[in-house]
């Protein structure tokens, strides 16, 4: 998080970041969770939307109440704390995506590091993963805290589009603009935004909005169906089981012992294997079919727990830093191998994986997982399956590498297919954060994950509307999608974008210090960078490591990436 400036770094910004990195974490004036998940009052919130008097206009729309669309809120709030804000979601609560996953998904990496900045947690274990339903109660104690005379999250409610006048045209949000005009927003900001919403009985209304930010950020739309897997025959389309599905149907039982497969061998397949194993009949078996072998970070690395952390711990950023220094635009696969011989990534199985996606995992939950698998099946896919037709004959799975698997047991198809289905996700796609009608866009992880790169955009663009058309901002050349099976070398490079991103941010920063002197506070009360989990030293040292090497980066982003103007899209 520090700018280049000629062949140095000023004091001013060194400082402010320091102070960034070391400041404690601060409770604002929201108010702090007084309830539990599974409370009568929880219970009682749930479907709800927490509602002031209908507004017919209203200086900011926020689209989205999860991760990205929270955290934007949380900006607004700290820039101008006299906005009225509309945050909308599809869903009946806040928590977007995290409302659908399934009851047992947990965070990556300790609580502190995740969540709406400034809004404390009801965690006491510094150390914990919070559950889906701890992060939901994060989240809706935030939005019960906001007041109800500048804030109302309307639950159960629909984009239809989003529109404003330039030069005499409705341009809508919803259509892609070919424009890479920056001068069209700033051209227009003026005129206000036509918002069409549609509520949970089907109809629809209008909202006129002064600013429109566009939140959806991961948007996660169901894991990819049996018929939407290219490899599937089709034989399994209605008898697969869903995730959330799957707690229901363990504690029914069988009369008969069951076969497990889980079809997936990302982040939700292994919390399934894991939870399987934990849950099972005693005679029940686990089988994992991972697809392509996967890389998981080791979290004991990257985010060792609290107590055991020492001045002489490394942090996530300086273990980043050494492999994006060492990326050449193609030997991405070769540093994620030298990462597994050292420790600091692991593999479920013993096959040889040039793949990953950034999630993390223990050496503990590893052997948990292994433990809990009569068979993984690495580097193979699923194909279908054949029901036995007659009462003591054996069903068959079949497989890609003509390998199938014979069993009596009942078979029970667990669907954990890939989640990024939705090649527009944050993390496959990347644009510049300012659309040519002058929305706010967040599709994009452009300073790690959806929750800071929302916060420090928004808060950036709230106190400098001017600030987003200059600033250097990087993404991919292209989009990457599942099928072309993005492995090590998108990792490497969104890590590259993320660190060339926030240096560009620091700068800005740096300009504009005499003019906007609280900038500095915002970046001391930014509690979402992964760094603030170790000591301070420590982070001195990253400061300084940073400081020596950000040109380099900065080579590295204009010789591996793209530069992002205003109104762009990315590039297919």
């Amino acid at each position: 998080m520090l700018a280049h400036h000629g062949n140095r770094l000023t004091s001013r910004v060194r400082q402010a970041c320091m102070r960034s990195l070391a400041a404690p974490r601060r409770d604002h004036h929201f108010i702090k969770p007084k309830s539990t998940p599974d409370d009568p009052l929880a219970q009682k919130m749930e479907g709800m939307s927490t509602r002031a008097a209908p507004a017919s206009h209203v200086d900011y729309v926020v689209a989205g109440g999860g991760y990205a669309g929270l955290n934007a809120v949380a900006a607004l709030r700290r820039a101008k704390p006299e906005a009225s804000v509309l945050c909308i979601d599809k869903h009946a609560r806040p928590g977007g995506s995290w409302n659908d996953f399934y009851s047992y998904a947990t965070l990556h990496l300790p609580h502190p590091t995740f969540g709406v900045n400034g809004h404390p947690w009801h965690l006491e274990d510094p150390n914990a993963l919070a559950s889906r339903d701890d992060v939901l109660h994060h989240f809706q104690t935030f939005v019960d805290g906001l007041p109800r005379s500048h804030f109302e999250f309307r639950g159960n409610t629909e984009l239809v589009s989003a529109q404003r006048e330039i030069n005499g045209l409705n341009v809508n949000h919803s259509t892609p603009s070919s424009s890479n005009d920056s001068t069209s927003s700033s051209a227009t900001c003026q005129q206000p935004f036509s918002v069409q919403l549609r509520s949970g009985n089907g109809g629809t209304y209008e909202v006129s909005a002064s600013n429109f930010i566009d939140a959806f950020a991961f948007d996660f739309k169901g894991y990819c169906q049996a018929s939407e897997d290219a490899l599937s025959d089709g034989s399994t389309c209605k008898r697969e089981v869903e995730t959330r599905d799957l707690p229901e149907m363990v504690r029914k039982g069988s009369k008969d012992d069951r076969l497990y497969v889980v079809i997936g061998g990302g982040k939700t397949g292994l919390d399934t294997a894991a939870w399987l194993g934990a849950h099972k009949a005693a005679d029940d078996e686990v089988m994992m079919v991972t697809g392509r072998s996967k890389t998981f970070w080791n979290r004991r690395n990257m985010a060792p727990r609290k107590e055991l952390i020492t001045p002489q711990t490394p942090t996530s950023g300086e273990l980043l830093l050494d492999m994006v220094l060492q990326y050449d635009g193609t030997n991405g696969g070769e540093i994620l191998e030298a990462c597994q011989h050292a420790g600091f990534a692991l593999k479920v199985g013993g096959d040889r994986s040039v793949s990953t996606y950034g999630a993390f995992l223990s050496p503990e939950e590893l052997q948990h997982i292994q433990a809990s698998c009569s068979e993984i099946r690495e580097n193979d896919y699923f194909v279908g399956y054949d029901e036995a037709g007659e009462s003591g004959h054996t069903h068959r799975i079949r497989f890609k590498s003509g390998r199938p698997v014979e069993t009596k047991k009942e078979v029970v198809l667990v669907n954990c297919r890939a989640s990024n289905k939705n090649h527009e996700n944050s993390f496959f796609s990347t644009r510049h954060p300012l659309g040519a009608d002058g929305t706010l866009r967040f599709g994009s992880a452009l300073f790690g994950t959806t929750g800071p790169s929302t916060y420090l955009t928004t808060l950036l663009h709230a106190r400098d509307p001017q600030a987003l058309q200059e600033v250097e901002l990087y993404g991919f050349k292209h989009q990457f999608r599942m099928e072309e099976k993005p492995g090590a070398d998108q990792f490497f490079q969104h890590g590259l974008l993320s660190m060339v991103n926030f240096l560009a941010l620091a700068e800005r920063i740096e300009e504009h210090h005499g003019d906007h002197p609280e900038f500095n506070d915002d970046l001391a009360s930014f509690n979402l960078d992964w760094n603030t989990w170790f000591p301070q030293e420590r982070r001195s040292w990253l400061l300084r490591r940073l400081q020596t090497d950000r040109m380099r980066l900065r080579d590295k982003a204009q010789a591996f990436l793209r530069r992002l103007s205003p109104g762009d899209e990315q590039p297919r």
